[in-house]
Order: structure tokens, then sequence, then C-alpha cells
């Protein structure tokens, strides 16, 4: 090694093993009472973000072999905390949270997967009409849809119709007639 770069790889050593030694030590003052423990497997500082998303389904499986009783786990995503919330049971206690925030899953997805640009999500929390935004009660909307009962029948039904116009659309006039509702 040439000794001119000594400092240098001194100090990047230096400022790599402080990083992960903070991570570990904040990992660890982080938990709060009652908080589910931490799904191990996780790399320092960005945790367990990678796993999750290359493939999320197996990120679950590990949580719910590891756990064995289903409890709910934490894992670290760039060192913040997130839950596998695995027995079903306990989503209904999700639900009935007040102070459950959809926010950054909402803006996340509007983006990621719609393609919406970070002025139209900041038109979106934006309340021109006085009536509040329109991001203001998506947890109110998404319990509701989401939640146990018949409240997702009026949008299943809307797209399964949609889907079924299209689907015949594509239709050259062979092959059997199949309802999508009774598939």
């Amino acid at each position: 090694m040439n000794d001119a770069n000594y400092p240098l790889v001194i100090g990047v050593g230096g400022l790599l093993i402080t990083t992960v030694l903070w991570s570990q030590l904040r990992k660890k003052s982080a938990v709060m009472v009652g908080e589910p423990p931490m799904l191990p497997g996780g790399l320092p500082v960005i945790g367990h973000a990678i796993s999750l998303v290359r493939d999320a389904n197996a990120l679950h499986m590990y949580a719910r072999q590891w756990t064995r009783d289903l409890q709910p786990v934490s894992i670290s995503l760039v060192g913040q905390r997130a839950y596998f919330i695995l027995n079903p049971r306990d989503w209904a206690t999700v639900w009935k949270a007040k102070t459950l925030s959809f926010d950054a899953l909402v803006e996340g997805g509007l983006v990621a997967m719609f393609g919406v640009t970070a002025k139209g999500v900041q038109e979106l929390q934006s309340d021109p009409d006085g009536i509040g935004p329109l991001l203001q009660h998506n947890h109110a909307y998404l319990k509701e849809v989401l939640g146990p009962g018949g409240s997702l029948e009026p949008l299943t039904r809307g797209y399964i119709d949609y889907l079924d116009i299209e689907l015949q659309k594509e239709v050259s006039g062979s092959g059997i007639e199949v309802k999508l509702e009774n598939w």
C-alpha cells in the first residue's frame, strides 16, 4: 500500500466501523416497550431493505418461520422500523388503530406504481376548496375498503365489469364464454 493513501484508508475504515457500530447501538436502543422483536438477518445501516425489494414474499415467509407463533416482528429499512403483522387475527387491531397513517405508503405508491410526479402528490395534499386535502382522509378510506365485510364489493364489481368489457374486445368470436364472477 502506498504510504500516501494510509491516512485515507484509516479514515474511511474508521468511518465505516463507526457507522456500523452506531447503527447497531441505535437499533438496540430504539426498541420500545411492547415493540416487536427485530427479525435477524438485516445488514448494517440498510437493514432488510434489499431482501424486501428483492423478494418481499420470501422475507415474509422467513419472518413466519422465525417467529413460529405468528407474533408481529420488526424489520429495519434504512434505519426505520417497520412491522410485519403475521397473524390474520391481529389485523382487526391494526385497522382499529386511530394513529395509523398510510400517508407515506399512499404517496410512495402514487409515485412508484402510478407515476404521479412530486408536484402531483403536492397538489393532492393541497386544500383548494376548503374541505380538506384528498390525501387527508386516506386512512378512513383504506380502513373502510380493506376492512372486513362487503365494503370492497363495489370496487371489485366495477373492476370485474371493466375487465369483462376489455376481454370482450379481445375475443375474436371463438372460444367459450365464462362469466368472471362465477369463475
